[in-house]
């Protein structure tokens, strides 16, 4: 009877041990869902910021160049003005298209188009000579012309700060979530670790060759944790790419796209400065495509030359100390500084080796 009732007892611990476990990992999988989708809503609201950013340099290209052609009558300040103005409708339209399922948003881009529309026609109506316009004419058109602008930028300003509001709740959601997810995690691995122990007791007494069982449990509960940590690293790997991806949109230009590409990476790993090689197989050199925060860099090298030439001998990145300085300097606020450390990647395709970055660190 005893020997019943014990087995009675230990299902049902193993029952609520691997009801706990099945629950942590419902609400890890959640967690990393809910994640991804408010990723994806952040993602897609500074689409909408930069979108409408782009819409507001536009406008301000344009007030620019009709104002430098007012003040001097010379139409090459106009440039400017011809360039943006066969970009506003399409960028309007971008915009419209991110905040097609926004109806108040839609109602804003609405207004906001409707003021654009208003100043090109009143650009458009200007006449084309104003040599013999006075200077109380020209007053009164940038007058005109102020108030326009300043209804655009009130109207940028409103959609700005809805999309602003909405990065504000994502992240207040996003902390919610994550310290309840926290709470619910720990509070149930205590629980689980209570019931494991309180079984490795019960067995050790009564069934001393299910010992291997339960520490197996244990090993599981570990697993757990450790794909729980893999998964975070995933998910920052994962934006870092995304970020390096939505850098590289619409550019068709190499030297465009080595910047934007370098840029991505050294803003988002927070680093002091780095530098983007491309390798010619002709003359067996490397060209400096890209740099920031560089100062006296070389713009070409040959192999096994300089801190990274010799890369061409390895696909694995590298680390590299005793940087001097006629090699790599960093400008800083703080004046030109020598990085403590280098990251050297290659940059490998169908075995060929197209070039490499340098990324410098002043610390570990």
């Amino acid at each position: 009877m005893k020997k019943i009732l014990i087995s009675r007892w230990l299902i049902i611990g193993f029952l609520f041990a691997i009801s706990l476990i099945i629950l942590i990992g419902i609400i890890s999988l959640r967690t990393f869902q809910r994640q991804t989708e408010e990723s994806e809503i952040v993602n897609h609201t500074y689409k909408v910021i930069n979108s409408v950013d782009d819409l507001a340099k536009l406008m301000i290209d344009m007030e620019t160049g009709r104002r430098g052609f007012r003040s001097t009558a010379e139409k090459r300040f106009l440039q400017p003005y011809y360039a943006a103005i066969n970009k506003v409708s399409p960028s309007i339209d971008t915009l419209n298209k991110l905040i097609v399922n926004n109806p108040k948003q839609i109602q804003r881009v609405k207004i906001l188009q409707k003021s654009v529309f208003k100043i090109l026609d009143f650009w458009k109506a200007l006449p084309t000579d104003i040599s013999d316009s006075s200077r109380e004419k020209r007053i009164e058109i940038t007058d005109a012309e102020k108030i326009y602008m300043d209804i655009i930028r009130k109207n940028i300003d409103d959609i700005k700060k809805v999309e602003g509001k909405v990065l504000e709740e994502q992240d207040t959601k996003y902390n919610i979530h994550i310290k309840n997810s926290r709470l619910a995690i720990l509070l149930g691995t205590l629980l689980i670790l209570i019931i494991v122990l309180a079984l490795i007791y019960t067995i050790v007494k009564e069934f001393g060759s299910k010992v291997h069982a339960q520490r197996q449990l244990k090993n599981n509960l570990v697993n757990l944790e450790k794909l729980n940590q893999d998964a975070n690293e995933r998910n920052w790997l994962l934006v870092g790419v995304s970020k390096v991806v939505d850098s590289l949109q619409n550019t068709n230009s190499a030297s465009i796209l080595t910047d934007a590409c370098l840029k991505s990476i050294i803003e988002y790993l927070n680093l002091p400065a780095g530098a983007f090689y491309s390798f010619e197989p002709k003359n067996k050199q490397f060209i400096l495509s890209s740099s920031i925060g560089v100062t006296g860099k070389k713009k070409l090298f040959n192999i096994n030359e300089g801190p990274s030439g010799y890369l061409t001998n390895t696909k694995e990145i590298k680390i590299i100390t005793n940087i001097h300085p006629s090699n790599w300097v960093i400008e800083s606020a703080m004046g030109v500084l020598t990085p403590g450390k280098l990251m050297g990647i290659p940059l490998w395709l169908d075995n060929e080796l197209k070039g490499f970055i340098e990324l410098a660190f002043y610390t570990d």
